[in-house]
């Protein structure tokens, strides 16, 4: 979609709020991964670390859970170079319109430090988004990150993106339950040094946190 047009100022705002999140936003996100092979495995999806109660859980939509039943093995990326297999069921949530799903994880299977999950109260209490209120969303898109024994581990590129609330084109949109965003790939985007960058394919990005 293409996005109305910016602003000088827009342009600068979304700048100062990308650069400033991307990196404490880096540790809370999780890629999903499905092992084509034991050696080689390809992006799913994107999940983001929540600890509740003492416990980790991977957040991330019932999609993505749905898409890794499809492979013999589904694994993530857990603060390591290497992807973790995922050894526990799903937690999926019962109203399909909700698209949400959940994993819980061992202590043992995150690495401490390279992971820092959001707590409960990092989440804000509603989504409705103010006009032109900016966005951001952090997450591993399409092909950018896959995991190789040729490459020795996780080959990752993750896209911190921040943005506005844009005009939905799918035809299930429901504005009770979803807000679409400003993604625009006919046109170079500028990254936080001022140089040109365009946006990658978004289907990995499913399961980001905003």
């Amino acid at each position: 979609m293409k996005s109305p047009e910016r602003s000088p100022k827009d342009e600068a705002q979304l700048l100062v709020v990308g650069s400033s999140l991307k990196n404490q936003t880096a540790r809370t996100i999780a890629a999903f991964y499905g092992a084509t092979d034991p050696d080689h495995g390809e992006l799913v999806g994107t999940g983001v670390f929540v600890e509740i109660n003492d416990t980790v859980f991977i957040l991330t939509a019932d999609h993505v859970a749905s898409a890794l039943l499809k492979y013999p093995v589904g694994a993530y990326s857990n603060g390591s170079d290497k992807p973790h297999p995922i050894q526990t069921p799903f937690l999926r949530c019962k109203e399909p319109n909700l698209d949400l799903a959940i994993l819980p994880l061992s202590p043992s299977s995150i690495v401490i430090g390279n992971v820092i999950p959001l707590i409960l109260s990092d989440f804000a209490a509603q989504s409705e988004l103010e006009q032109r209120e900016i966005v951001f969303i952090h997450g591993y898109p399409d092909k950018e990150s896959r995991f190789s024994a040729l490459a020795n581990g996780i080959y990752s590129n993750s896209l911190p993106y921040s943005t506005f609330e844009g005009i939905a084109t799918w035809t299930d949109f429901d504005p009770n339950l979803h807000f679409a965003l400003e993604y625009d790939q006919s046109e170079a985007q500028r990254d936080e040094r001022g140089a040109e960058a365009w946006l990658k394919d978004p289907p990995g990005l499913s399961g980001s946190g905003v």
